[in-house]
């Protein structure tokens, strides 16, 4: 009887190690997206004040699994969590344009600084923090309010920007705030932008503290963008 259940044990370790073995492989699998900006799109965000101009080159972008496509909008389906007590947002869209008109603006408070040849932001908004208010009685936690990458692709650079909306004046029992962030990208003719944005985390209550960490789509988004390339600057 002892045999047969460590046989049966066997088998079953055997059976979801390669289940698990699948899965991630599956996470790393990755499939092309082409984005024609003549193709006609009916989604909005927060750039659609600014004229988008339609004989951008196409672009691809490589996307794994997890992310799903229309048009020019990408969908993170990313689930960090099953507990509802822990309400990380489980999706997350991405609208992108694309302009060929004020190609080296300084956008979001984002500049471009040639001393260090990088994109920057100035001292105050690096250092300005917000206060993250979990409720009435609890106080506040202090954090940074603004973050810069560097994008950096094989035909083009640029940035990506993010910055936490405190929410909980709203609803100081529920939840703290949200990150969203902004990004462009420059060809390295200097002659097209692909620009978005989107939120990429929902900073929830976790054991009575605001959880700056988990449930943060700001590296999915930055591994996608790193692989998007213009057609037709080489």
């Amino acid at each position: 009887m002892n045999k047969l259940c460590v046989l049966i044990s066997f088998f079953i370790c055997i059976i979801s190690t390669s289940s698990w073995a699948k899965e991630d492989l599956q996470k790393y699998e990755i499939k092309p997206h082409l984005i024609d900006w003549k193709i006609p799109s009916y989604l909005q965000s927060s750039y659609s004040n600014k004229k988008t101009v339609n004989n951008c080159s196409k672009v691809t972008i490589d996307l794994p699994l997890w992310i799903s496509s229309n048009y020019n909008s990408i969908t993170i389906h990313k689930k960090f969590t099953r507990n509802k007590l822990l309400p990380y947002i489980s999706n997350s869209d991405f609208i992108l344009y694309c302009n060929t008109q004020n190609i080296n603006m300084s956008d979001q408070g984002v500049f471009y600084n040639k001393q260090i040849k990088q994109w920057d932001l100035s001292s105050e908004d690096k250092n300005e923090l917000i206060n993250i208010t979990v409720n009435d009685n609890d106080g506040n936690y202090p954090t940074k309010k603004r973050q810069l990458y560097q994008l950096n692709t094989k035909n083009a650079n640029g940035w990506l920007y993010t910055e936490i909306i405190n929410t909980s004046f709203d609803n100081p029992k529920m939840s703290s705030g949200i990150k969203h962030a902004w990004f462009c990208l420059i060809n390295t003719k200097k002659t097209q932008q692909v620009c978005g944005d989107g939120e990429v985390q929902d900073i929830v209550v976790n054991h009575g503290k605001p959880d700056f960490n988990n449930g943060d789509y700001t590296p999915y988004l930055l591994q996608v963008l790193e692989t998007l390339k213009f057609t037709d600057d080489k």
